[in-house]
């Protein structure tokens, strides 16, 4: 396989809330996902929350997008109250469990529509905060990191996931000769994607306590970039960022991307595309509150 062209880097990157809500609208006649890169996401963090032996009482799942998270918690911990906060409204109604009937009506745990970088609740607010695949869509990270540490009480923890740098690497390079070729510079077309040692960084200087990052990699087949494009539709990923190209792509731009894209993967015509997948899974802690507001840990061995 060829080495990645090595391009200018892509102009700076500011993501749009507005986009990001219209790429998740667009996904909304898949919602809740049943599989890809966030259902296989949310199936890690559910390992790793198994490992923790902790009972919390509150927690919030930050930008949902399946069900995998919300029915692991509630079999983990039955009596824990789960927020559920989502960052377009049809998802909430996507997400929320139909309505009980009968003579005892159940009530469920409130799901709502909010901003990543102005949480919705007290400080102290809950035990754990869960996001699976969303806080690369924030458009202050160091801003969502602070909030969240808000709302955690003493001892709390961050669980999350997102998309590493080498995440559809084969796209990205692809996408910028091509942007190079047609515009004179490179747009950033797809969410950014992190290094592992930059999210333990950004959860150090957040104020985060025992940082720990890891990474996991995965190379998939898939048939064509019209198969790809589709399924970054299904599950609401795209281009988030304010900055794109002025007009509208000319016809042939996809017809240019794929066979670039099998250029420099060395594909023939019918082969399939190979795909580059790259999550960042990450856990932090906020530190004990001196008042006391704090979540009960296991005594040390």
């Amino acid at each position: 396989m060829e080495p990645m062209v090595q391009m200018p880097a892509p102009l700076a990157a500011r993501i749009d809330p507005r986009r990001v809500r219209r790429l998740l609208q667009r996904a909304l006649p898949h919602a809740p996902l049943q599989d890809g890169p966030v259902v296989e996401s949310a199936q890690v963090l559910v390992e790793r929350l198994a490992e923790l032996r902790i009972t919390p009482k509150r927690l919030l799942l930050l930008g949902s997008r399946d069900l995998i998270l919300s029915q692991a918690l509630q079999h983990q911990w039955p009596k824990a109250h789960v927020v559920t906060q989502v960052l377009e409204h049809g998802w909430a109604t996507r997400l929320r469990p139909p309505p009980s009937r009968g003579l005892f009506k159940t009530t469920h745990a409130p799901y709502l529509c909010a901003d990543l970088t102005e949480l919705p609740y007290a400080d102290s607010s809950f035990d754990g905060v869960i996001s699976n695949l969303t806080l690369h869509w924030s458009p202050d990270p160091s801003r969502t990191l602070a909030e969240i540490r808000r709302v955690l009480r003493g001892n709390g923890f961050l669980l999350s996931s997102q998309p590493g740098a080498d995440n559809f690497r084969e796209l990205r390079s692809a996408l910028a000769q091509l942007d190079q070729t047609h515009y004179g510079r490179i747009f950033p077309r797809l969410p950014r994607g992190v290094d592992i040692q930059q999210v333990g960084d950004l959860l150090a200087s957040s104020g985060y306590t025992l940082p720990f990052t890891d990474k996991e990699s995965a190379n998939f087949p898939i048939p064509d970039l019209a198969t790809l494009l589709e399924e970054f539709r299904g599950m609401g990923t795209g281009n988030p960022h304010q900055q794109r190209p002025l007009g509208l792509a000319p016809r042939r731009w996809l017809h240019e991307l794929e066979h670039l894209y099998r250029q420099q993967q060395q594909c023939g015509p019918n082969d399939p595309l190979p795909v580059q997948l790259e999550i960042i899974f990450a856990v932090g802690w906020k530190a004990p509150d001196p008042s006391g507001n704090n979540l009960k840990l296991p005594p040390s061995p």
